[in-house]
């Protein structure tokens, strides 16, 4: 009878370790057939909600710089107005140069710009 008890117990054991590397194997394989694809999709996603985000962010940078370079070029417009001759064009184009010359973070300077403006003349 102990031998069969302990048959039983043999056999329980063994029962129990297959069910666990079964159960083992089939996470494995769930893992790596359904997670694996599912955390895929969701790095696609978030890569294109990333991209898509920085995309708007850089097209409203974008617009708001366009802006402010319309105003900055409005503000020119109505300085140089004032203006009567060439020497006052000049003063009036340094004065605006020195408000707004470093937002637009140029490499000239207004004397560069001058002459760069004055050359298209000789063209």
């Amino acid at each position: 009878m102990q031998s069969l008890i302990g048959f039983w117990d043999n056999l329980c054991f063994l029962s129990t370790l297959v069910k666990k590397y079964y159960c083992g194997i089939v996470c494995f394989v769930i893992n790596k057939i359904f997670l694996d694809n599912f955390m895929e999709y969701e790095y696609d996603e978030a890569k294109s909600a990333l991209l898509e985000h920085i995309k708007e962010l850089f097209e409203e940078l974008e617009g708001e710089m366009a802006m402010s370079h319309q105003e900055k070029y409005a503000l020119l417009e109505d300085i140089l107005e004032n203006a009567t001759d060439t020497g006052e064009l000049k003063v009036a184009f340094e004065q605006w140069c020195a408000e707004h010359i470093a937002e637009l973070d140029l490499d000239e300077d207004a004397d560069d710009l001058w002459e760069q403006a004055l050359a298209r003349l000789e063209e």
